[in-house]
């Protein structure tokens, strides 16, 4: 009889622990919140923006700080639905003119994505991110700004494109109701493509539109769950 109760407590303390431990690793479903800061990237589609003429030369600053903040709906800890909004940076294209000095156009680049987020568990409290979705993004490129302009002046341009977006990334549930991320997203093409340029030497001619580049973002980010 003493046997059968030391064997009765044993299965009622390894069921009691089996408990709490799918509570603990329970599927977070519903609403959340979440914010994320990293370092964003641009390649540039140079012959947008190149003026043509081999004795100017040529530069572009292609990273900067962005950040992002996102809603989303989890229907089970494997898939979620998330709409974001992501100031991607500030990037420039600079030019440089033997006599005359150096002038930029900024590339200011934001978007809104709505995305589908699944989640593969690799451990307790680890997942695994695939993302994919598709993606509002806005650039508004300034005029040149700097040791020279044009005549007539390159004026500020914006464009509003949709672009399929995808990334990748790792979660960790640090609580219930709370986890940190570590991603990469992908937002696509953003811009329009070149036009006929405006000329400014017999060899040389400034963009006449926002030139197009392909932008990414790395960022670690929260999630608070409701």
């Amino acid at each position: 009889m003493r046997n059968s109760s030391i064997l009765l407590a044993g299965v009622a303390a390894l069921l009691c622990t089996d408990v709490a431990l799918a509570q603990s690793v329970a599927p977070h479903t519903g609403f959340y919140l979440g914010a994320g800061l990293g370092k964003s990237h641009a390649r540039f589609n140079t012959p947008d923006f190149s003026t043509g003429d081999p004795t100017i030369s040529e530069s572009a600053n292609t990273t900067d700080t962005g950040y992002k903040a996102f809603v989303g709906w989890s229907f089970s800890r494997y898939i979620a639905a998330e709409l974001s909004y992501t100031s991607v940076g500030r990037f420039s294209y600079s030019y440089t003119v033997p006599g005359f000095g150096t002038s930029s156009v900024h590339y200011d680049a934001n978007a809104v994505a709505l995305s589908a987020l699944g989640a593969i568990p690799i451990g307790r409290d680890f997942s695994a991110l695939l993302r994919l979705g598709v993606s509002a993004n806005k650039v508004e490129r300034s005029g040149l700004n700097g040791d020279f302009t044009t005549n007539p002046p390159v004026g500020n341009i914006s464009k509003t494109r949709a672009s399929p977006m995808a990334g990748v990334g790792l979660q960790y549930d640090i609580a219930n109701n709370a986890a940190l991320r570590l991603e990469f997203e992908y937002y696509g093409q953003f811009g329009e493509a070149r036009g006929n340029g405006v000329p400014v030497t017999s060899t040389a001619t400034f963009p006449d539109t926002t030139g197009r580049a392909n932008l990414w973002m790395f960022s670690v980010g929260a999630v608070a769950r409701f």
